[in-house]
């Protein structure tokens, strides 16, 4: 049995929005800090995530109905949206998780 490469490009977007906000952070954060515009590029960045992952949601949902009327036969496209998307998913809340854990590391900080 031979097994083909894996496609990971429909999880570029999400991957490429995660470099995006490596690189903001990263590097002059301290130019980027004077200029008061973190907090926009984070939330612009946050925004796209979300915006990325709502549309893997909705191709899997346009697909799994197109399955259930009749109009689309093809099961493996429907099964890799569907990875897609929960993959997506389980990432953002990994991604929260780990944003809420650092800002409770914060809090227990002593000044």
């Amino acid at each position: 049995m031979k097994i083909g490469a894996m496609n990971f490009t429909a999880l570029k977007p999400i991957t490429s929005t995660l470099n995006s906000a490596n690189s903001a952070f990263g590097g002059s954060l301290a130019a980027k800090t004077k200029g008061g515009d973190m907090i926009g590029e984070f939330s612009d960045v946050l925004k796209k995530a979300v915006n990325d992952l709502n549309a893997l949601e909705d191709d899997s949902s346009r697909k799994v109905n197109s399955l259930v009327t009749g109009r689309l036969e093809n099961v493996h496209d429907i099964m890799i949206s569907m990875e897609k998307s929960k993959i997506g998913l389980n990432m953002a809340i990994e991604v929260r998780n780990k944003l809420i854990e650092g800002y409770k590391e914060v809090m227990r900080m002593q000044i």
